[in-house]
């Protein structure tokens, strides 16, 4: 008699945020069932309840063996979980829940449900770069200066949609003044800066659409940098238009550079920086920002 033949089970862990952007996220172990039957696949929901526990989560399902793990939330809970993966075999799904989703939409990840879930079946493995502050990762971008700022106001309100971010950019705009002399070392150059705003970017997306690097490529083995010089209250006006049109470059305070690996020294100064729009919650006087070249798996359309 001929032994049956069992196909493996395809194992899929969601770890959800159930804060994320609007906030109430949850995902129903009845619905999942639809897209992801039990005889393909088995499935694990796990709820976050504090900044750190999504990460907790991923180091788990790796050693319990996952096949995909699933960042449900946005930039900041990815980040979270794909810090986790770089280098290994497990790709990344993405279910954007965040109030941005900057990193899904670059890579082209639908915001509707049913959509994203299919592209966790249908969809392919794409490997995509990573950067690197410090002992620490970003997907989508970082910065110091007044980007940071924003992202300090923002923190502090219980608005999280994009209503409580113009909230947070018109306090920033009030209040920021200047992050203090910088001096930067790309290449084995030296220079100086004043910034009003550095930011280093491996995607060409922000959140809500916005973009200061309409150009960047998140797997050509670069990052894309933007130095902004102090400017007046009325250029900084214009530069805030410029940006939603994507346009900034024609401002001569605006210098945009092609970086893999560049060293931000404080002189002295402390800084604040966010990552993935994410504040970092403690202040640096030296920035080590570098590359890792496809270095992370995730599905995509």
């Amino acid at each position: 008699m001929a032994s049956k033949v069992f196909e493996k089970r395809q194992v899929i862990h969601f770890i959800v945020n159930p804060i994320s952007g609007k906030g109430n996220n949850f995902l129903d172990k009845i619905f999942l069932e639809e897209s992801f039957p039990k005889s393909k696949y088995e499935f694990f929901i796990k709820i976050t309840s504090s900044p750190g526990h999504a990460a907790k989560f991923a180091l788990v399902a790796i050693t319990e063996g996952a096949d995909i793990i699933v960042a449900c939330g946005g930039d900041g809970t990815i980040n979270e979980i794909a810090s986790c993966l770089i280098g290994r075999d497990i790709p990344l799904g993405i279910i954007p829940l965040g109030s941005g989703n900057g990193l899904a939409s670059n890579l082209q990840i639908p915001h509707q449900l049913n959509k994203a879930l299919n592209v966790l079946i249908q969809g392919k493995v794409r490997s995509i770069d990573v950067g690197m502050v410090n002992s620490k990762y970003f997907f989508s971008n970082m910065g110091i200066g007044f980007d940071a700022a924003v992202i300090a106001h923002f923190s502090q309100l219980k608005q999280r949609q994009l209503k409580g971010y113009i909230k947070a950019l018109l306090k920033t705009m009030r209040t920021y003044s200047s992050t203090g002399k910088v001096k930067i070392i790309n290449n084995g150059k030296e220079s100086y800066a004043d910034p009003f705003l550095l930011f280093v970017s491996n995607s060409n997306r922000m959140g809500y659409g916005f973009t200061l690097t309409p150009k960047a490529n998140i797997s050509d083995g670069l990052l894309d940098m933007v130095l902004v010089k102090k400017m007046s209250k009325l250029k900084l006006l214009l530069f805030g238009l410029l940006v939603t049109i994507k346009r900034t470059n024609v401002l001569k305070e605006v210098n945009f550079q092609l970086i893999d690996k560049i060293v931000i020294h404080g002189n002295g100064n402390l800084f604040q920086y966010q990552i993935d729009g994410e504040l970092i919650p403690y202040k640096e006087n030296k920035l080590y920002i570098s590359l890792c070249e496809k270095k992370l798996k995730v599905l995509v359309p």
